[in-house]
């Protein structure tokens, strides 16, 4: 299944600016900044790591960053 297909089918992508998802099956590389200095994560966080992972095994490139002042 193509990536663009998986995420709309997982309610991922609905209202959209872009008239065409493929260009989420051309890999490219995203920054991911999270701020580790908070005594846990949030399911906010978890989402987005979840998102990270499904776009990592389409084959996109993360740059994920940790830190106090990186987000």
């Amino acid at each position: 299944m193509k990536l663009s297909d998986d995420l709309a089918w997982r309610g991922l992508i609905k209202d959209k600016t872009f008239s065409d998802a493929g260009w989420l099956d051309k890999p490219q590389a995203f920054y991911l900044g999270i701020d580790a200095s908070a005594p846990s994560l949030t399911v906010g966080n978890l989402a987005i790591i979840l998102l990270a992972r499904r776009l990592v095994d389409g084959g996109w490139q993360a740059v994920l960053v940790m830190g106090g002042g990186t987000s």
